[in-house]
C-alpha cells in the first residue's frame, strides 16, 4: 500500500476528476521526500506534473522505487526538476536537482500508460539510474502513438556492476503502437563497474539502452548528449526494429562499443563523435569524428588548444536547437553549435552590431547586412541600442539588402529584451522592431533564390510591423531557422500593423525550422493579410518546399500576460498554406477566425500533422475557425493524428485527394467532424466503384456499429464493415454528444482493432463483423455515444480514412451480486 490511504485515494480520484475536465492533468509542487511520494502515488491514478523544488529527493519506498515493488504504472507522467519555492519560477540546472537512494537496490522505474517528461534532474547512484518499461503491466491501456522526451538531466550511477544511466523498453500489446522518444542533452558518465563488456541484441548492458519488442515500431532521437566514460557493457545500444536520429552527439571513452546498433535498426547519424562501433545495419553517416573529443573534467570542451567538438555541429536538428545547454549558458556561440551537453565561449563568426535605428549608414541594420554579405562565411547581428529596451523601431525607407551569406540576426542581444519561457503561451520582451514604414516595402528579410543551399537565415527576437508581402521572405538557400519572434499583435504596447504573409517558404527550400521543441523557440504569427505561414510548391521548375519543419508556435493567436489566456491575432485567409512535400507541422496552436488552418494543395503530399490544436487551445479557450484542416486539390498521403481539432465549423475537410491518414485525434463540438468531399454525411456506397476524378479518400465507407456495451469504465464495442477486400483499422471513440446529423467525432479515443476483409465479395464487396473490448473512465458518464473510423490498409488504398459513424449509445449494464460489481457482458 502506497503512503496515500484507501480513502485519500477516492477522495483524490474525485478531485483529479475536477482537475482533469478543466486543465487535462494534475500538477504537484513538491519540496520534501514525503510530498514526493504522494505525488508518485497519485500519478498512479491520472496524469500528473511533479515539479521539484530544487534539492535532493530520495526514491526509497516510493511508488518510483524499482528495488522493493514491482514496476509501477503512472497515467502519464512529467517530472520536471528546477523550481524555486513553492514553484514561484523554475531555474533548468540538473545540478540543483538531485534523485538518488538510500538503500543499495533501488532503482528509479516507471510504467507509464501515455506520454513521459524527464527534465532538468540529476538522477545519481540510483540502482540501474532511470528505468522505463511501456507495457510492464498487462492491464496498460497505452494510446497508439506515446511521446516522451528526456531533456537536460543528468546520469551519473554509483559504481554497481549492473548500474545503467538510462533504459527505455517499448513493450506495448500491439504491434502497431508506436513510441516517439527525444533525448536531448543529456550528461551520461560513470554508470558500471566495468565487470560487464557484453553489447549485443539479447542483454541490456548499454549506458543507455534503447530497446522496442514484438515488432513494435519506436523512433529515437538523440541531440547533444554526452555519453562517456562509462563501464556498463558499451555507450549506447538500440536494439532492434527502431529508426534512430542523432544529432551532434559525444559518444566516446565507454567499455565495449560507444554505439551499438541492431541488424534491424536503421540510423542517420550526423556530426557526432563515436569513438568505436557495431552497427548491425548499413547507416547513414554524415561528418562523424572519431577521435578523441578533448574534455575537461567536468565534460565541457578544452577551449585551447580547441576540441574539435567546438563549432563543429549541425544547427538544423530535428526538434530544433535548445536554448541553453546543460549548465545553462547561451546554447550556440559561433557558427554552429557545438557537439555534446555543453558550449565553448570560442567564437569563429564575425560579429556585428547595430548601434541605431537608422535607416541606412554606420551602425545601422542596413550597413550590417551589407557588410555581412561581403564577409562571407558565418555572421552575427547584435543589437546595442541606447541603453534601454525602447522599444527600437527601425522604420525602412526601402527594402533591406537581400540575404547572401549567413547570418544570425538575434534581437535578443538588446538590453532588456527577454526570451518566452512559459510552457504555455508567450511571455517574450521585444525591443527591437523591424517596420515597413508607411506600408512601401514590400519585405522584412529576404533570402533570394539565387542564394546557395548554404546560406542560412536565422531570426530571433525580432517583431515586425506592416510589410506589404512578408515579413520573413525566404526563397532560397536552406537551413534556415525563425524562433522566437513577434508578427502581430503588439509589443511594449505598441501595434504592431498587419503584414501580407507573416513568413514564406518559397519553392525547392528545405531544412526551415520555424519554432521548435523548446519554449524559447515559439514563434507568434497573425494579423496577416493572406497567410500567416505559406510553404510553396513547385513553381518555376524548382520543385515544391520540402522537409521543413513547424514546431510549437502560436498562429492566429497570441498570448494576454495578465490573465493567462489567449487573444485574437486573426488571419485573413489560411493560417497555414501548404503546398509542399514531407514538411512536419507539430506541437503548434491555431485559431481565431481563421477559414481554413491546413489547406494541403497541388503537390502537397507526405506531409504529417500531429498533436497540434485546431480552434480550442490547450488550455480549452474557444478559438473556433470556419474550418479545422482542409486537404484539397488532390492532396495524397499525408497523415493527420494525435491532434485536437474542436469548436470549428467544419472539423477535417478533404476536398479531393487519396491516402490522407486521419488517427487518434480528438475531436468534438464541431459543425462536421470529418467530411469527405462535400456532404458533411457521405452515405456509405460501393467501395469498388468510387467517382470518376481524385474523390476524397475514395469515400471510404464509414463502419456501422450494433452494440456498446459494458460496465462503468470497461465494456464491448461491435459493428460491421462493408468494403472491398483487404486489413482496415477500426477506430473507436466515445463522446459527450452526437453532431446534429446523428453522426459522431471522437472526444476521448478508446483504441483500435484490425479486420480482414476477405476475398468472398458481392459486387466487389465484402462484410465482416467485429468487437473490440475498451476501457475508459468516460464510459460512466450518462449519454456518453460511441463512434467509429475505418482506414484502409491494403496497397492501393492504404491509409483512406472514412468519415465518422452514426452515434451509438453506449449502455452500463451494471448490476451487482452480494455487494460486488458485475457486469454482463
Amino acid at each position: 500500500m502506497n503512503s496515500i490511504s484507501h480513502a485519500k485515494r477516492l477522495a483524490a480520484i474525485a478531485l483529479c476528476w475536477f482537475a482533469l475536465h478543466v486543465q487535462g492533468a494534475w500538477a504537484f509542487c513538491v519540496s520534501n521526500d514525503t510530498e514526493f511520494a504522494a505525488a508518485a502515488a497519485l500519478a498512479e491514478l491520472v496524469p500528473t506534473s511533479i515539479e521539484l523544488e530544487q534539492g535532493t529527493y530520495h526514491i526509497d519506498g516510493t511508488a518510483f522505487d524499482g528495488g522493493s515493488h514491482a514496476i509501477r504504472s503512472f497515467q502519464g507522467l512529467s517530472l520536471l526538476g528546477g523550481y524555486t519555492a513553492n514553484c514561484a519560477s523554475r531555474q533548468i540546472d540538473p545540478a540543483n536537482t538531485i534523485v538518488t537512494r538510500s538503500g543499495s537496490s533501488a532503482t528509479f522505474s516507471a510504467d507509464p500508460v501515455g506520454d513521459l517528461t524527464i527534465e532538468g534532474i540529476a538522477f545519481r547512484g540510483a540502482g540501474s539510474g532511470v528505468y522505463v518499461l511501456w507495457g510492464a503491466n498487462p492491464s496498460d491501456n497505452i494510446p497508439d502513438s506515446v511521446n516522451t522526451v528526456i531533456r537536460r538531466n543528468i546520469f551519473a550511477g554509483g559504481g554497481n556492476a549492473a548500474d545503467q544511466g538510462l533504459i527505455l523498453i517499448w513493450l506495448p500489446p500491439q504491434e502497431s503502437q508506436t513510441l516517439s522518444a527525444r533525448l536531448v542533452e543529456n550528461l551520461v558518465h560513470g554508470n558500471g563497474d566495468g565487470s560487464s563488456s557484453v553489447c549485443d541484441a539479447f542483454s541490456i548492458h548499454g549506458a543507455i539502452s534503447l530497446r522496442t519488442y514484438t515488432g513494435a515500431s519506436a523512433s529515437f532521437t538523440l541531440n547533444n548528449n554526452t555519453v562517456v566514460n562509462n563501464n556498463a557493457g558499451c555507450g549506447v545500444d538500440v536494439t532492434p526494429t527502431a529508426n534512430l536520429v542523432a544529432y551532434n552527439n559525444i559518444f566516446y571513452g565507454n567499455t565495449g562499443p560507444d554505439l551499438f546498433t541492431d541488424t534491424q535498426v536503421t540510423a542517420l547519424l550526423v556530426d557526432n563523435v563515436i569513438g568505436s562501433h557495431i552497427y548491425g545495419f548499413p547507416v547513414v553517416q554524415i561528418g562523424t569524428l572519431t577521435g578523441d573529443p578533448k574534455l575537461n573534467g567536468t565534460f565541457h570542451p578544452i577551449e585551447s588548444p580547441p576540441s574539435p567538438v567546438i563549432n563543429s555541429g549541425d544547427n538544423d536538428a530535428p526538434g530544433g536547437l535548445p536554448a541553453n545547454d546543460l549548465d545553462g549558458s547561451p546554447r550556440v556561440v559561433g557558427s554552429t553549435v557545438d557537439r555534446g551537453v555543453y558550449e565553448s565561449n570560442v567564437d569563429d563568426a564575425f560579429i556585428l552590431s547595430v548601434t541605431n535605428t537608422n535607416d541606412s549608414g554606420a551602425g545601422s541594420l542596413r550597413e550590417a547586412i551589407t557588410s555581412a554579405n561581403s564577409n562571407g562565411g558565418f555572421n552575427i547581428i547584435e543589437f546595442a541600442i541606447g541603453s534601454g529596451c525602447g522599444p527600437h523601431v527601425i522604420t525602412l525607407n526601402s527594402a533591406l539588402p537581400t540575404i547572401k551569406a549567413s547570418v544570425l540576426i538575434n534581437g535578443y542581444t538588446q538590453t532588456g529584451s527577454a526570451e518566452n519561457d512559459l510552457d504555455v503561451g508567450f511571455d517574450a520582451v521585444f525591443c527591437i522592431v523591424l517596420d515597413g514604414g508607411t506600408h512601401s516595402v514590400n519585405n522584412g528579410f529576404t533570402v533570394p533564390a539565387s542564394a546557395a543551399n548554404g546560406v542560412a537565415l536565422t531570426v530571433e527576437g525580432i517583431a515586425f510591423s506592416g510589410f506589404t508581402n512578408a515579413a520573413i521572405n525566404l526563397q532560397g538557400g536552406g537551413g534556415h531557422v525563425i524562433e522566437g519572434v513577434r508578427i502581430g499583435g503588439s509589443t511594449s504596447g505598441g501595434a504592431l500593423d498587419p503584414v501580407g504573409f507573416g513568413v514564406d517558404v518559397g519553392s525547392g527550400v528545405s531544412g526551415v525550422t520555424i519554432g521548435g521543441s523548446d519554449n524559447h523557440s515559439r514563434n507568434v504569427i497573425g494579423d496577416a493579410t493572406h497567410n500567416g505561414i505559406l510553404v510553396e510548391g513547385s513553381g518555376g521548375g524548382l520543385g515544391p518546399a520540402h522537409d521543413n519543419q513547424i514546431i510549437n508556435n502560436l498562429i492566429g493567436l497570441g498570448w494576454n500576460t495578465n490573465t493567462g489566456h489567449f487573444t485574437n491575432l486573426g488571419i485573413t485567409l489560411d493560417a497555414l498554406l501548404i503546398h509542399g512535400r514531407n514538411n512536419t507541422i507539430s506541437g503548434n496552436q491555431f485559431g481565431f477566425g481563421v477559414t481554413a488552418t491546413g489547406l494541403f494543395t497541388t503537390d502537397a503530399h507526405d506531409n504529417t500533422v500531429s498533436g497540434n490544436y485546431f480552434g480550442v487551445s490547450s488550455l480549452g479557450d474557444d478559438i473556433g475557425n470556419t474550418e479545422g484542416v482542409h486537404i484539397g486539390q488532390d492532396a495524397h498521403d499525408n497523415a493527420l493524428n494525435g491532434n485536437t481539432i474542436a469548436r470549428n465549423g467544419f472539423g477535417i475537410i478533404i476536398g479531393s485527394g487519396q491516402h490522407n491518414l486521419i488517427s487518434a485525434n480528438i475531436m468534438h463540438d464541431n459543425g462536421c467532424g470529418i467530411e469527405l468531399g462535400s456532404d458533411c454525411v457521405t452515405p456509405n456506397d460501393n467501395d469498388s466503384t468510387p467517382p470518376a476524378g481524385d474523390p476524397a479518400n475514395r469515400l471510404q465507407n464509414f463502419p456501422v456499429l450494433t452494440g456498446a456495451v459494458g460496465g462503468h469504465t470497461k465494456g464491448v464495442v461491435s459493428g460491421t464493415l462493408t468494403s472491398t477486400p483487404g486489413d482496415y483499422r477500426i477506430e473507436l471513440f466515445v463522446s459527450h454528444a452526437c453532431d446534429a446529423s446523428g453522426y459522431g467525432e471522437g472526444e476521448t479515443y478508446l483504441g483500435h482493432t484490425t479486420i480482414t476483409l476477405p476475398n468472398l465479395t458481392v459486387n466487389g464487396q465484402t462484410t465482416v463483423s467485429f468487437s473490440k473490448s475498451v476501457q475508459s473512465f468516460y464510459l460512466q458518464i450518462p449519454g456518453e455515444v460511441i463512434t467509429a473510423t475505418a482506414t484502409a490498409q491494403a496497397a492501393g488504398v492504404a491509409n483512406d480514412t472514412s468519415e465518422f459513424s452514426a452515434c451509438f449509445p453506449y449502455t452500463d449494464d451494471t448490476i451487482f451480486a452480494n455487494g460486488y460489481e458485475q457486469t454482463l457482458f
